[in-house]
């Protein structure tokens, strides 16, 4: 058995909503800041570094499935034998 076999993979729906808050505000945080350094410095170099710097923070976030995604498990019901 690898180690990938332990590891969850999946997230719930209240973990799909809060991952797609976290992205939209994290990447207009990050264009606001990219836009307003690029400004001050008047370089188009500040705004992409500055950008892609927030992009891969923003990736770390929200694309592995972390615990706080998974909170709210559904709950099944069970099968009833025939």
């Amino acid at each position: 058995m690898a180690i990938i076999d332990y590891l969850q993979w999946t997230i719930d729906y209240k973990g799909q909503r809060l991952n797609e808050y976290l992205t939209h505000i994290l990447l207009v945080i990050t264009s606001v800041a990219a836009f307003a350094a690029g400004y001050m410095t008047e370089s188009m170099r500040m705004i992409l570094a500055v950008f892609a710097f927030g992009f891969i923070v923003t990736s770390v976030v929200v694309l592995p499935p972390w615990p706080m995604y998974r909170r709210h498990q559904l709950k099944w019901k069970q099968i009833k034998a025939q």
